[in-house]
């Protein structure tokens, strides 16, 4: 170092040396070309628990000690009052989203599983920036619309914008019920996803596939030895989804000893057990294949459940088990095959391909647990045992992806026998031929 440089240096150390503003926070006083200058830097939080609004301030280069603690004190009163401001209009929107992150992060929750958490925030923060400083308060429905509108233009599809919507309805809705903002609905509510010129609006075609189709579906699939037969098989036996069914190991099988099934069939054939009224073992559905991730997590409703195993499965299971040799990991030998293309989520393409292929329609994987249940309805099974093994949380979610997938109606009105007194029925009096009503007899 230099003389001239240390000498400088000396000078300055001197010049602060007893400079009032060590002692006061918020002001910095530095040395620029030999003479004392001021810094004032203001940062101001928000004592609202939970909050993170704060303002900040930054003035350099004020000449003296005076102007310094006079530029200090205003700040902070800027600042302040900034913040009640701001504490008063209440937490912007970008604010709101993250306090509900935050929630669900730590208090988690059977109603958000973390794919269906991050899938939210996903499209609320791709969709919804131009709302991010705006307090959520001042969100009103037609902000939404216009909103949704700007989605459309951009290419979402009629059934994104619905999710659109579902996902900011979530966020409000939280704050509403915890009286985080100062609204009384979620501006969602009065909201209308509109389908434009070209869209189609409402459900999908229903997929409706009779027990005689899944019958000969599956009977051709094991005729030909397709890989996918087993998946299939033990699917429309226990109305798994397809990550249940990718993440189940053969320690989750629990089946009765062949001799106790045997005693079984013969009491059944011999018309002393009914077939619905006797358990052949249990399937412990606690994993499922998350195909974001990659890898195996928890179901979709966040806990396990149990699947009884009925007589035609046991005694697939009892054949296909030992044969089953697909590798094993922390959780115990696999049932099915690896197959990179069901990792992926390609099981929809290769069971719509098969379907197609044979003459029987489109199809998709999940009708085939919606075919479990309905079938199960059918036989009489109460809806909260269905619901218990198919892991719906609630009827309404149930009924909804039951009616999504077809209920087959041939036949429901059958048990109808309005012929009075085991009369013939004849046409009403007084009714010209043209519109006529009969009842006929079967």
């Amino acid at each position: 170092m230099y003389m001239s440089d240390a000498k400088a240096l000396d000078n300055n150390a001197n010049l602060l040396k007893n400079n009032p503003a060590k002692n006061i926070k918020g002001i910095t006083a530095f040395v620029e070309d030999g003479q004392v200058f001021y810094r004032i830097y203001v940062n101001i939080r928000s004592k609202k628990k939970g909050s993170k609004i704060r303002e900040q301030k930054l003035v350099t280069k004020v000449e003296t000690f005076e102007k310094a603690l006079e530029i200090l004190i205003e700040s902070k009163a800027e600042c302040a009052a900034l913040i009640a401001k701001r504490e008063a209009a209440g937490d912007t929107w970008q604010e709101l989203v993250e306090r509900w992150e935050l929630h669900y992060t730590y208090h988690p929750s059977p109603k958000f599983s973390k794919t269906t958490r991050d899938e939210y925030l996903s499209r609320v923060r791709k969709w919804t920036k131009p709302w991010n400083n705006i307090p959520a308060k001042d969100i009103t429905s037609g902000m939404v619309e216009e909103m949704l509108e700007a989605a459309y233009r951009k290419g979402a599809s009629y059934s994104r914008r619905q999710e659109i919507k579902v996902s900011i309805n979530a966020v409000f809705s939280w704050a509403v019920n915890r009286k985080y903002i100062a609204l009384d609905t979620s501006p969602t509510t009065g909201a209308e996803v509109c389908a434009f010129p070209g869209e189609t609006k409402g459900e999908k075609p229903k997929i409706i596939k009779t027990l005689d189709v899944m019958r000969d579906a599956l009977a051709r699939a094991q005729e030909v030895s397709h890989r996918w037969f087993p998946i299939w098989f033990v699917a429309c036996h226990t109305g798994m989804r397809s990550g249940e069914l990718n993440g189940l190991r053969k320690p989750d099988i629990h089946l009765i000893p062949q001799e106790e099934a045997e005693e079984l069939d013969r009491k059944i054939e011999a018309g002393h057990e009914k077939p619905d009224c006797v358990s052949y073992g249990l399937i412990h559905i606690q994993r499922a294949w998350v195909k974001k991730s990659q890898s195996i997590g928890e179901t979709k409703g966040h806990y396990s459940r149990e699947v009884d195993v009925n007589r035609e499965l046991y005694w697939f299971l009892v054949d296909y088990l030992p044969k089953a040799e697909w590798g094993s990991d922390d959780h115990g030998e696999r049932v099915f095959e690896r197959i990179e293309a069901w990792n992926r989520g390609g099981e929809a393409a290769v069971i719509k391909a098969f379907f197609l292929q044979n003459g029987w329609g489109n199809m998709t994987f999940h009708v085939m647990r919606a075919f479990w249940a309905t079938q199960l309805l059918k036989a009489g099974v109460g809806v909260n045992v269905i619901m218990k093994m198919g892991g719906w949380k609630d009827y309404d979610t149930m009924m909804i992806y039951i009616r999504n997938a077809g209920i087959e109606v041939k036949g429901a009105t059958s048990s109808l026998n309005l012929s009075l007194q085991g009369r013939a029925p004849k046409r009403y009096k007084g009714v010209s031929g043209d519109n006529v009503v009969l009842f006929r007899r079967n």
